[in-house]
């Protein structure tokens, strides 16, 4: 369900509400307070409500776009609804209000992993198209091996960005992620502006978002990784280019070891699925006795996931790699107890303030919290 907002209902057109408190915008990290457009998600695949949300928390504070969530209970008609999430929708005006970029400027296109076309073409007119089409032929079509050349296709594209977005889809095992013989091919977004200037995030260069990780932590010993490096995977064709230059392979390999001992940290990664579960589990019993579901349907599989994926994907890591390149931060075989450089701002979210994190019952159905039995039955409007 989107949520819209339209001249008709005031003169502003636009939400004036701080829906994330602590999860700051890309820019500046300030707390995004303008919104146009929204989502209300409860989840794919049944009652997986929350584990795109704790995927997309894991991805808090790195070099990709992602879709922020706070939960909410909704009521339709005055009849209790159950839970949801209120989550960023990726479109040309989230750009705008998290990056201070004029809307009309922004260039987003749809899963591209090839020459796209209009189709695919989410933000823009068509002939921004052959900003992604011609840097993607420069790319496939040249030896990244040549550092010149590297360093053009660099002032082109975020390659840390680039480089964060396969390395969640890996090591989240994603595995809708285009199937094992199409690994790459949904489920991201490439975003620039179209007229380039010296202030932030408007250099022209292409930058990523992700989404739709309920089919994360599928399975433990999923690699991911290897399927991705396979010649054959059409999908990573820029990919494999790029790898051919030793500077961008290292900073992958470097770059996955640091998430695996920050982001990916077990202690951090069951701490952050915990602050989820007690935000809402006052509410579980009654999304119960609405759905016969469990909306916390999966956490458990995933603290195992989390648990056991380092040794998995150290070992694909130092299989895949077989070069004799071994990331520092990977030859011990413990992990340092380090977390994301602001996990602050996760436990704002979740615990500090927890109003943020706990439910808003009055942000859609205008009712204080009330006796909830009768929700089940239907409330008078």
């Amino acid at each position: 369900m989107r949520v819209y907002a339209r001249n008709i209902y005031d003169n502003e057109n636009e939400i004036n509400y701080t829906f994330f408190p602590g999860d700051g915008r890309g820019l500046d990290d300030s707390d995004t307070d303008v919104f146009k457009r929204l989502m209300l998600r409860a989840g794919g695949n049944g009652n997986r409500i929350f584990r795109d949300v704790v995927a997309h928390d894991f991805m808090m504070n790195t070099n990709i776009g992602v879709m922020r969530a706070r939960p909410a209970v909704h009521f339709i008609n005055g009849v209790y609804w159950g839970m949801v999430n209120f989550r960023d929708r990726q479109d040309r005006y989230h750009i705008a209000f998290e990056y201070d970029i004029d809307p009309g400027n922004v260039i987003m296109i749809d899963s591209p992993h090839q020459i796209t076309d209009v189709s695919q073409l989410e933000e823009g007119v068509p002939e921004d198209l052959d900003f992604f089409n011609d840097f993607f032929v420069f790319v496939t079509e040249n030896h990244m091996s040549d550092d010149e050349l590297f360093r053009e296709a660099q002032a082109q594209m975020d390659m840390d960005s680039y480089i964060d977005y396969y390395i969640m889809f890996i090591y989240l095992a994603n595995s809708d992620w285009g199937g094992r013989d199409n690994v790459g091919r949904k489920h991201f977004r490439f975003w620039r502006v179209r007229e380039t200037s010296l202030k932030p995030y408007q250099d022209g260069k292409w930058r990523m978002l992700v989404w739709d990780f309920d089919n994360g932590f599928s399975d433990v010993d999923y690699d991911l990784l290897t399927d991705v490096l396979n010649p054959e995977n059409e999908p990573s064709a820029m990919l494999l280019s790029l790898m051919e230059n030793d500077g961008f392979r290292s900073r992958f390999i470097n770059r996955l070891a640091d998430l695996m001992n920050t982001h990916f940290l077990p202690d951090y990664a069951l701490d952050v699925i915990d602050q989820r579960i007690q935000a809402v589990e006052h509410e579980v019993p009654f999304d119960m006795a609405r759905w016969n579901r469990n909306p916390l349907f999966g956490l458990e599989h995933v603290r195992s996931f989390m648990r056991q994926r380092p040794d998995v994907q150290k070992a694909e890591m130092m299989e895949v790699f077989h070069s004799g390149y071994q990331p520092s931060n990977l030859a011990d075989q413990s992990f340092p107890r380090t977390y994301p450089h602001q996990h602050h701002r996760h436990k704002k979210q979740h615990t500090g303030s927890v109003e943020s994190g706990k439910l808003d019952r009055h942000l859609l159905s205008g009712r204080s919290r009330g006796d909830r039995s009768r929700s089940r039955a239907g409330y008078d409007v």
